[in-house]
């Protein structure tokens, strides 16, 4: 099925689709992609490295990377997966040139784009989400974390805003006082007021709170035009759980925030391999009255904007579900809370559950602290458990008795990997992945693979299919949307409907037809109504028979040849394939015409070979009706076998003199209809006979003459 779009997906826009799952759905889309936008955030030290790990599902490629004011800097990339490294000893650029800037990274071919800021002992990565995955008007709730002001500094919580159209109007709500990067404190710019700012296109603002407050639930939406923004969050240096003092370790958070409109009701986390006091799971609200639950223990109801922070302290997994969309991250605590100098905070989107992916590439970049042992690289998989056997790594299966059935009939499993080598992750089922790595007081972790479509709201077709082989189908067309829409449905054939999100639809003749859906939203936020056009395919099916029931006698064959359209394919009962078949033994025989228009008819017929040779016929040849000897008086048939006989005589001028029944009556008297009185002449007469045994069904004709004699 392929869909036309009146313009470009929005937000406002309505998803086409045939009642799919989350996998491989019609508007679905992935972290592939040619265009991406995005900004590294402050660090607490001196950025040492920045990288970009990049994988292509077709090689070669180029990649064009611009950072101003750097010049655009090109690569060519002759693998499907590579790393592209800065580090300070290089002249031009510098890691610190990519510090706090827009970044825009583009492709001949789609790739995906994981970029990496890295300090001494600290650092983090985040999944970049391509341009054109970015809905209109989207809205953000900023899930990082508070600074550590215990480890000198102002460890600031951050994010920052890029846009990337035109005259962005940016309404912001800090969670926290905030300042401006490179600026000074405004006093309006402080916690729960509204800040606003207009960008450019590709102008960024980054913002800082003025001290170790956190910015999670900050709120942050465009109210003029249908445009679009990225945002990325973090903290320039944090210490995770600040109640535990065997926590100590510091480190950078980095992550994209997806707009709420990207997040789902129910997530399941991911437990990090070898940390035994697990992690915190941090849960921002995006409406009020939001009932939150953990492992189907109701917790609260939570507000707009309301920050939830769970503590997960036996490194078990979690379910986390919502009656209304959620934002979830998952944050790793210091490896010392685990007895290890392995592992830092960092900061993981966790994706929902039912944004099933099913290919994931993507190879794993190092940095300084991660070069070498005691560094360890982690795949993290979690799905229905069902979907574990049809997990491959790279055309390997994985091992999934070592997996870990968790709540909801969710699976998880974490599976250790090697630096700076490509992997690629399939499933015809789907899976969600994560990438984390672990060294000496240096962690970063990251979502790696979900599929999620576009926009909130969605149109499905049921049964699930755009055609029919039968004018009598009914197609069920629902429509679904977040925000309050009118649905205007034009059905391709004369026929519309207002007003109504689902309908029935009877298409009682063949041809194809474009429906067309127009979806106006009353609150719209300044994003044009979108029009959708589907084509319903109404086929007649390749109808044919076989025949009627019948019995035949043994030692005979019948042919069963259906007249059947050009292109057909025909399968019978035994697997044949040819166009006709040679019956010589009883039973049922049926064939399926499959057409070139994929619709099939099916017919059957039940045959009988019986042992004729039990019947006899026998049939006078002469008879002398009125003579006085009153021998041969009849014409009259002897036979056995059969309890059925229907008879008609005709003369020599096709004439017909008498037409019987048995066992009504058997035998003409030689007169014409057996009338006394009305005497045929002599001569040669024709009949022709039909006897039938109604027990066999067995019939048999016979034809003949016989002589009249006076």
């Amino acid at each position: 099925m392929f869909l036309k779009y009146s313009k470009k997906l929005s937000l406002c826009a309505l998803i086409l689709f045939v009642n799919f799952p989350h996998l491989k759905a019609q508007n679905q889309t992935d972290n592939m992609g040619k265009e991406f936008l995005f900004s590294f955030l402050e660090t607490h030290l001196p950025t040492v490295k920045v990288s970009f790990s990049i994988s292509c599902r077709t090689a070669p490629n180029t990649i064009a990377i611009d950072a101003y004011p750097i010049p655009t800097l090109y690569f060519t990339i002759y693998r499907k997966d590579t790393v592209i490294s800065f580090t300070s000893a290089a002249v031009t650029p510098n890691a610190s040139n990519f510090i706090n800037t827009n970044l825009r990274i583009s492709s001949i071919k789609d790739i995906s784009v994981y970029a990496l800021n890295s300090s001494t002992k600290s650092s983090d990565i985040a999944t970049v989400v391509p341009i054109n995955n970015i809905p209109y008007n989207p809205h953000y709730y900023i899930n990082s974390f508070k600074g550590d002001r215990g480890s000198g500094g102002n460890n600031s919580s951050e994010f920052s805003i890029l846009a990337i159209d035109d005259s962005c109007y940016i309404n912001i709500i800090p969670s926290a006082d905030v300042t401006t990067f490179g600026g000074s404190i405004n006093t309006s710019d402080q916690k729960d007021s509204t800040i606003y700012r207009l960008l450019r296109r590709n102008q960024l603002i980054y913002l800082q709170t003025t001290d170790s407050q956190s910015l999670a639930g900050s709120k942050i939406w465009n109210n003029k035009g249908c445009k679009r923004f990225v945002v990325f969050e973090g903290c320039k240096a944090s210490r995770i759980l600040t109640s535990d003092p065997t926590c100590s370790g510091v480190d950078h958070l980095f992550n994209q925030s997806r707009p709420i409109e990207l997040q789902g009701k129910a997530y399941t986390t991911l437990p990090f391999q070898g940390l035994a006091k697990g992690y915190l799971v941090q849960i921002v609200a995006a409406e009020n009255n939001t009932s939150l639950f953990i492992d189907g223990s109701f917790i609260k109801i939570m507000n707009e904007r309301e920050v939830y922070i769970y503590n997960n302290t036996n490194n078990s997994s979690n379910c986390i579900r919502a009656d209304k969309n959620i934002s979830v991250v998952q944050l790793m605590k210091s490896g010392i809370c685990n007895g290890s100098l392995i592992g830092n905070p960092c900061l993981m989107t966790v994706l929902p559950d039912d944004q099933l992916t099913q290919n994931v590439q993507f190879i794993a970049p190092t940095t300084i602290e991660l070069s070498s042992s005691p560094a360890e690289f982690y795949i993290g998989l979690t799905c229905p458990k069902q979907n574990l056997k049809s997990i491959f790594i790279n055309n390997l299966p994985i091992d999934s008795t070592k997996a870990t059935i968790t709540c909801n009939n969710n699976a998880f499993i974490n599976i250790k990997i090697l630096a700076l080598t490509a992997y690629t992750i399939e499933s015809s089922k789907g899976f969600l992945a994560y990438l984390y790595a672990n060294g000496n007081n240096e962690s970063y972790a990251t979502e790696l693979g979900g599929a999620f479509e576009l926009n909130k709201a969605k149109l499905s077709v049921e049964p699930a299919s755009n055609f029919s082989c039968d004018t009598f189908h009914t197609f069920t067309f629902k429509a679904t949307s977040d925000s309050l829409a009118v649905y205007f449905w034009k059905f391709g054939d004369g026929s519309t409907q207002n007003g109504d999100s689902i309908v029935n639809k009877v298409y009682n003749k063949t041809g194809t037809f474009k429906l067309n859906l127009f979806v106006n939203y009353l609150n719209s936020d300044g994003c044009k109504a979108d029009t959708f056009e589907k084509s319903i395919t109404i086929f007649s099916r390749p109808y044919f028979t076989l025949g009627k029931d019948t019995s035949l006698c043994s030692g005979d064959y019948y042919t069963l040849a259906p007249f059947a359209r050009p292109k057909s394919k025909f399968l019978w009962q035994n697997s044949s394939q040819y166009r006709s078949f040679n019956a010589s033994n009883s039973g049922l025989f049926y064939l399926t015409v499959t057409d070139s228009n994929k619709c099939t008819y099916t017919d059957s017929i039940n045959l009988k070979f019986i042992n004729c040779d039990t019947n006899s016929i026998k049939i006078p040849n002469v008879f002398t009706p009125g003579t006085l000897d009153e021998l041969n008086d009849y014409l009259e048939a002897e036979f056995t076998g059969y309890n059925k006989l229907t008879g008609i005589i005709y003369n020599r001028w096709g004439v017909v003199v008498y037409r019987f029944n048995y066992p009504e009556d058997s035998y003409w008297d030689g007169n014409l209809h057996n009338q006394v009185g009305s005497p045929c002449p002599a001569g040669t007469y024709y009949y022709i006979y039909k006897f039938t045994n109604s027990k066999t069904n067995l019939i048999k004709e016979v034809n003949g003459t016989v002589q009249l004699i006076r």
